[in-house]
């Protein structure tokens, strides 16, 4: 991923001709685990630094909330990156009076087939072993999977989350920014 230098640097020169309500686009392209989507949050995160109160403002906490649940459901484990991101990600920032009034996200799945089969060097979404790891009886109950066997679930999946640090921690992490 780029220095933190480069992308202030880059976040200063999108934002430096704003009132001119010019449109502004930075297209990350790079090598598969050259580190595009974590390069995207950062300059996301400092674009919220220029024109907010940064980590303190409310909109940072929306944009850093939906890019928490949103990450475990377009990444994966490969061959290289136990978080390679599955999905073409498009962040939209939308800007008024020099401030951030609004984010948006689309998602274009890249992947479609990885629910269904995988290599056995890769891993479905990351988002089954967050839940697996954490889903309560009620929560299996709620989404009418009492029936599901779950070690069978697990064998099936291959769910070796070994490279998660908390799973049930950032299961939990997980819903409650769902929330926000």
């Amino acid at each position: 991923p780029p220095s933190a230098q480069l992308i202030k640097k880059l976040a200063l020169t999108v934002t430096s001709e704003l009132y001119e309500d010019r449109h502004r686009m930075v297209l990350l392209s790079g090598e598969s685990g050259s580190g595009k989507t974590f390069t995207a949050f950062l300059l996301g995160r400092q674009l919220f630094e220029l024109l907010t109160d940064g980590a303190h403002s409310e909109e940072f906490r929306h944009f850093a909330a939906a890019t928490t649940v949103l990450h475990p459901m377009f990444t994966a484990r490969s061959q290289s990156n136990v978080t390679s991101s599955r999905m073409g990600l498009v962040q939209e920032f939308q800007v008024a009076s020099g401030n951030i009034f609004r984010t948006k996200f689309q998602c274009y799945h890249l992947d479609q087939s990885r629910v269904a089969r995988c290599s056995m060097s890769e891993s479905p979404y990351n988002i089954f072993y967050l839940m697996l790891a954490g889903i309560t009886e009620e929560e299996e109950g709620k989404l009418q999977l009492e029936s599901v066997n779950m070690e069978k679930l697990h064998e099936l999946l291959g769910a070796d989350s070994s490279w998660l640090e908390d799973p049930d921690k950032e299961f939990q992490h997980w819903k409650v920014c769902l929330g926000r």
